[in-house]
């Protein structure tokens, strides 16, 4: 992590600057409210950090005004209403680098889903021999 001209920890994400500026961006928010970060699950945190980032990226002003068009004119565009999958990895990378820490029931509600998915993958063969 290196440190900014105005002394704010920043991550560099090779190739990727679209990464790279939305873990910046949940980096800002999470020195803002740390409890962004608080969750039983993954999924409860990502939902959490979305939020987060589309309110400071101008999500209630275009709601607030009541008209579909400018809500819909602000989901439109990509450079504000960031896609779920950008946040999500980008919080995945911050946890894997050791940026960001999380609560330890929500690491291991992970794990169980990972477990849980990869058992769904995998055929079982029981009692079935190749025939010759």
């Amino acid at each position: 992590m290196t440190v900014d001209l105005f002394g704010e920890q920043r991550v560099h994400i090779p190739d990727n600057s679209p990464l790279e500026r939305e873990a910046n961006h949940i980096l800002e928010l999470v020195a803002r409210d740390s409890s962004l970060l608080n969750g039983t699950t993954m999924g409860q945190i990502d939902r959490k950090l979305l939020l987060a980032v589309w309110k400071d990226n101008g999500m209630m002003s275009a709601a607030q005004t009541g008209d579909w068009a400018t809500l819909e004119a602000w989901a439109m565009d990509t450079k504000r209403c960031i896609d779920p999958e950008v946040v999500g990895r980008a919080r995945r990378w911050l946890l894997e680098h050791d940026q960001i820490r999380v609560p330890s029931v929500a690491v291991a509600d992970a794990e169980r889903q990972r477990q849980r998915i990869g058992k769904s993958l995998h055929p079982r063969v029981v009692g079935t021999r190749a025939r010759r």
